[in-house]
């Protein structure tokens, strides 16, 4: 087996591809390319052992080139090693350089088996980039899709399942339904039936309108980083009349100078508010005469209630329904 498709057979075929370069100046053999598809790739787990057959089969080989007793090491192959594992994984995990100098040339690509080792180990993100899949920690529940468990209707009392039934409605106010905070909040079934009238006054009876409410809700999405939250609420600020160009502004943390007041003051209202922590006099001001006090109030709420939700969300692990690309870039740790 070429180490080219090992790669592949670990990370996903795109990845192979960009390394069979790499190889060919190993091995002395032209770059060759199996094809351009990222997304066919067999599951994680019949990956990783074709790793491991290699380095059973690279252990064979030394054993039977190696006389009795004598160390089991082909010429230049512990040089390659430690040189292998410093270039393969650099302090920030990405790799640097896996090209040998040329007095290594007589080793083989079974040689290169710890490279890629380490390789694996510290690049397994690559894999999901290549291949779009999400890996799904141990800890999610596969039916609700975050760390606990869906509520089950029968265990809850009266009002409870009221609550339960108006998430659980398709044609219900709520975006996500049992599947997102909804659902958390359930195990919790006194604090759901106080935050669902809540939740419907912010949303719908705070005097915002859904234009503000959902670029006041993105802004605080943006802010914490919540990836579900954005997902869930991306789409619905488009329906509610907000432009390609505003939501870009927000995602990618644009200058907010260049829009209309109302918007510009909202986006920087909670800049200030969950990122620099404090809230300059002018931006106060300013919001205080676009708004009034009351709407002023509602807003900063619903920001507030929205940042609530957003640390369940992140506590709770929720993940993403299955398809669903990540849609809010995230900042390198």
């Amino acid at each position: 087996m070429r180490l080219v498709e090992v790669f592949g057979s670990v990370f996903g075929e795109g990845v192979g591809q960009i390394d069979g370069h790499a190889v060919a100046q190993r091995t002395g053999a032209p770059a060759r390319v199996e094809n351009d598809d990222l997304h066919g790739n067999p599951p994680l787990d019949e990956r990783v052992p074709a790793l491991a057959r290699l380095e059973k089969r690279r252990g064979e080989q030394k054993r039977a080139h190696s006389p009795a007793g004598a160390s089991c090491r082909l010429p230049g192959s512990a040089t390659a090693r430690e040189r292998s594992m410093k270039s393969a994984a650099s302090p920030n995990g990405i790799q640097q350089n896996m090209t040998l100098e040329p007095r290594d040339a007589n080793l083989t690509e079974l040689d290169l088996v710890p490279q890629v080792w380490a390789f694996a180990g510290a690049n397994m993100h690559v894999r999901q980039r290549f291949s779009g899949e999400a890996m799904v920690p141990e800890d999610i529940d596969p039916e609700s899709g975050c760390r606990l468990p869906l509520p089950k209707r029968d265990e809850l009392d009266a009002d409870a399942r009221r609550v339960y039934d108006g998430l659980a409605d398709p044609g219900g106010a709520s975006l996500r339904g049992l599947h997102g905070p909804g659902g958390i909040l359930l195990h919790s079934p006194d604090l759901a039936r106080f935050t669902r009238p809540l939740n419907h006054y912010l949303r719908h009876e705070a005097g915002l309108g859904g234009r503000v409410r959902e670029l006041a809700i993105l802004v605080t999405a943006r802010a914490l980083d919540s990836q579900f939250e954005w997902c869930a609420h991306e789409a619905e600020a488009r329906r509610q009349g907000l432009s390609p160009e505003i939501i870009d502004i927000i995602k990618y943390r644009k200058d907010a100078a260049a829009l209309d007041e109302p918007d510009r003051v909202v986006i920087e209202l909670g800049r200030e508010i969950f990122t620099a922590r404090k809230v300059a006099p002018d931006t106060f001001a300013r919001a205080l005469r676009q708004f009034g006090r009351r709407a002023l109030v509602n807003l900063v709420a619903l920001m507030g209630n929205y940042a609530g939700t957003a640390a369940l969300l992140t506590a709770f692990d929720m993940q993403l329904d299955p398809g669903q690309p990540p849609l809010l870039p995230m900042d390198p740790p």
